[in-house]
């Protein structure tokens, strides 16, 4: 269930970056296979910019049910931009 979450989250901010909006999300609930997702809308070019920061790749060990998150993007201390 939280998985489906986490791709219906996605989805949502990945719709809302191309308009300059990032998603903030509030409330969620999910029975069986169906998933409501409340979400606030901002708008806010920096937060888009550094939206990718909440993307990761998750790899799930299916045997030993471990898993181990991968970030798509990270910060530098000291780049220019970045708080």
């Amino acid at each position: 269930k939280e998985l489906g979450l986490r791709i219906v989250l996605h989805a949502l901010q990945a719709a809302a970056t191309p308009l300059a909006k990032v998603i903030e999300p509030v409330l969620s609930a999910s029975v069986d296979f169906y998933v409501r997702v409340f979400v606030r809308v901002r708008s806010s070019r920096l937060a888009v910019q550094h939206s990718s920061l909440n993307a990761a790749f998750l790899f799930h060990c299916r045997s030993c049910d471990s898993f181990f998150v991968q970030p798509l993007t990270q910060t530098r201390k000291g780049a220019i931009g970045v708080a």
